[in-house]
């Protein structure tokens, strides 16, 4: 008996303790876990510490707020990608990478089973590898001129320029002394030094120099075809003489070159001793940057590979967003790596204003190599570009635009063409972008940057200080060509609709003065001598219901009514002598207006409610 009821409560007494233990076992992991998770989405929302230091070191890239990229290599001899968006990469990888609108990454695509660009590789150059483009590639190259297209770049407005080194297939792009580690690929190099005529020409017009390498993938040594993240994680060598081969292009491009900016790409082996890099980079050149993309890569798990690959093709999807909670948490935590000065997003941009400096870079078309089946329909407007530009700028932003290169050098005209418009929108309101800083930045939940006029047309701003005439400038940039509905041209006057701009407690409205910027060939005398327009503060009743107070901001804008231009003599100080076409949004993309005062502080203020 007495074994028989010991014998019950060895055997019940335990597994009551043990599914007690075990449920509270449970219970405190998933409330550790859940404190994590509020940790990280604590810490993710936090904005990272600016270094002043770094800024001030930097401050060439933030004033220049535009670049050119430059891709060009034997993947503008097929010159072939499907036309497809770019944008899926943030959202279907499979289909990305399958239907590939890079043409960039030709050598991959065409080795894809079922890929359009292995049928394209197929009907047109049957039986020839990516090899036999060297070549051809060679003969074409005669007749580049890194002068002409120097002088281009330097006409629409850039104010620095990254030419790629080595692409992801391997082709160094000037005559290397740094042997490649297969004996195969010897000489998987130009005998051409393009780059450092490049950098010769671009230099010799004002413009800064920067280089782009592929730290990340390289095809002539690892020749597994990428097909999604987690491969494209397993297509990056790890041995240490991949990483002593790129180790030693780096510094043979620093030495050579004294680049401005090293633009690497999708990451790099984790061997790679960044902070060495760095530091040797900046004793020879103080101003240099670097971007964010020297991330250590640790190989996918070959234990569960399947498993290991899932998780690594869906945190990609979130990771490759600049707003995502993760890429916030890998900002805040330090993921990203050490030593870099500003995020590079690819394709997509920031929907608020950041304290730190970031980057966008992408193509006029889908791509960044030159696709030979993509039209004049595939490439953005002006209008698209400059509202891009001025939104990417507003948010304390740069724009690194890559316009398609063909094999002997030349833009297509269909780019060039919008480039160009650029280029003369910026000779004549470029005191609206170059040196200028956002107006006020934001946390992750409010969006101060954005705003729209009555009529629906998008507004960005943004702030300088002049030091030399203690002035301060509000610029308030008005995309025509931007518009949610259809407007053929300006009206005498607009309206700002903005809940969150009102005029700075303490500023009379009479000392903040307000000009048209545009040059003499939009029919407008210069903004030095142009003649101040009308503005004025309006209550808002639904401002006042909803958040206290708000103002609407009205002001003139120099057009002339379609219908006749004597509406326009009801508005104090209007510049009758503004040219109607100016007006027009064919005439000019986006039209700025300056609101100015004396001091250091702008007119207004970006209120939060």
């Amino acid at each position: 008996s007495t074994q028989s009821t010991w014998g019950t409560s060895y055997v019940n007494g335990p597994l009551r303790m043990t599914r007690s233990a075990m449920l509270m076992l449970v219970m405190g992991i998933s409330t550790a876990l859940l404190a994590i998770m509020f940790a990280a989405a604590y810490r993710a929302l936090q904005p990272p510490p600016v270094d002043t230091a770094d800024a001030a070191r930097t401050q060439w890239f933030h004033d220049a707020k535009f670049g050119i990229f430059m891709h060009w290599g034997l993947y503008t001899v097929p010159a072939y990608a499907p036309r497809s968006v770019s944008e899926s990469f943030h959202s279907d990888m499979d289909v990305f990478f399958k239907e590939n609108p890079y043409a960039e990454w030709y050598w991959n695509s065409m080795r894809m089973p079922g890929s359009p660009t292995q049928q394209f590789h197929e009907d047109t150059y049957r039986g020839k590898t990516y090899r036999d483009f060297v070549p051809m590639f060679e003969d074409e190259s005669r007749k580049w001129n890194a002068s002409a297209l120097a002088e281009q770049f330097a006409s629409f407005g850039a104010r620095y320029v990254v030419q790629v080194t080595k692409h992801h297939d391997g082709y160094v792009m000037y005559n290397t002394s740094v042997p490649h580690p297969d004996l195969q690929y010897r000489n998987w190099h130009t005998t051409r030094d393009f780059v450092g005529e490049m950098a010769a020409a671009v230099r010799a017009r004002g413009l800064r120099f920067g280089v782009y390498y592929s730290g990340g993938p390289d095809w002539s040594i690892n020749t597994e075809v990428v097909t999604s993240p987690a491969s494209m994680l397993r297509s990056i060598p790890q041995s240490p003489e991949y990483v002593a081969y790129i180790t030693q292009h780096w510094r043979e491009l620093i030495a050579r070159y004294r680049p401005a900016v090293l633009w690497n790409d999708i990451g790099a082996p984790e061997l790679l001793d960044r902070a060495q890099l760095f530091a040797h980079y900046t004793d020879l050149v103080p101003d240099g940057l670097m971007n964010d993309r020297f991330t250590a890569i640790h190989p996918p798990s070959t234990a569960w590979p399947a498993l290991s690959d899932s998780i690594i093709n869906w945190l990609a999807k979130y990771a490759t967003q600049p707003d995502s909670l993760l890429s916030r948490y890998m900002r805040a935590s330090g993921l990203k790596g050490c030593c870099y000065s500003f995020e590079t997003p690819e394709f997509t941009g920031m929907t608020h204003t950041t304290p730190y400096k970031w980057e966008t870079c992408r193509g006029l078309g889908f791509g960044f190599g030159y696709n030979r089946i993509e039209t004049a329909d595939d490439v953005m407007t002006l209008a698209q570009l400059v509202g891009l530009l001025v939104d990417v700028v507003s948010k304390n932003g740069n724009l690194l635009l890559n316009p398609a290169i063909t094999a002997d050098g030349r833009i297509p005209e269909s780019q060039a063409t919008v480039l160009r418009g650029l280029g003369q929108w910026l000779g004549a309101h470029g005191e609206a972008i170059y040196g200028t800083s956002s107006c006020q930045h934001s946390d992750f939940s409010s969006n101060y940057a954005d705003g729209y006029t009555s009529l629906g047309q998008i507004v960005r701003f943004t702030c300088k200080y002049d030091a030399a005439a203690n002035r301060t400038s509000l610029y308030v940039i008005v995309v025509v060509g931007g518009s949610r509905q259809s407007v053929s041209r300006l009206p005498p006057q607009l309206q700002l609709k903005h809940p969150r701009v009102q005029l700075r407690d303490g500023v009379d409205h009479k000392t903040v003065d307000l000009i048209r910027l545009g040059g003499a060939h939009e029919g407008l005398h210069s903004h030095t001598t142009a003649v101040p327009l009308h503005w004025s503060f309006e209550k808002s009743q639904e401002g006042v219901r909803k958040n206290g107070g708000a103002h609407h901001l009205t002001w003139s804008t120099g057009c002339a009514a379609p219908e006749t231009s004597n509406r326009n003599a009801n508005l104090p100080n209007a510049n009758h002598a503004a040219s109607i076409n100016s007006c027009e949004p064919d005439a000019s993309p986006a039209l700025v207006f300056a609101f100015t005062m004396r001091g250091t502080e702008i007119p207004f203020q970006f209120v939060r409610f």
